[in-house]
């Protein structure tokens, strides 16, 4: 439901059954995050592929290769690195320069948070955006090194 409204009450059960089934499975192959955790070598998985060959009269095989995860991926990493994997221009040691700087930045935004008396549920989430930042810093001094005739 979206909404609180039915979608599929002008629908069968059975057509019910293979809209509900059908979007699972597309949402396991399409996004990255629920492939990972729903995809191949799952029961969740073994179970949905069975039942929709069962309801839509196909070989399970098929289906379970028709759905599979496109690009499986653990959600659950670093998010320095989930940043800085989009940035393969950057050399390994300005990799690990700008790790250390959003670390310290992030270490250091925790401290004055607990020095404040306050509980830092968010550093986490300061340590993201200070990589954010550190990574568009880096390109507008790059930019500038350019507009500078460097490098």
């Amino acid at each position: 439901m979206i909404n609180g409204d039915k979608q599929m009450s002008d629908l069968s059960d059975l057509q019910q059954a293979q809209k509900a089934i059908g979007h699972v499975l597309r949402q396991i192959r399409e996004r990255s995050e629920i492939g990972w955790y729903l995809g191949h070598g799952t029961e969740s998985f073994a179970l949905l592929t069975e039942a929709a060959a069962t309801l839509f009269g196909t070989d399970v095989e098929q289906v379970r290769k028709d759905f599979a995860p496109l690009n499986a991926a653990n959600p659950v990493r670093d998010p320095i690195e989930a940043i800085l994997s989009q940035k393969p221009e950057l050399t390994e040691e300005e990799t690990d320069l700008l790790k250390a700087v959003a670390t310290h930045l992030g270490k250091e935004a925790m401290q004055t948070a607990n020095d404040a008396g306050t509980k830092c549920d968010q550093c986490g989430y300061t340590r993201l955006m200070t990589a954010r930042q550190l990574v568009s810093w880096s390109e507008d001094l790059e930019l500038l090194a350019k507009a500078k005739g460097g490098a």
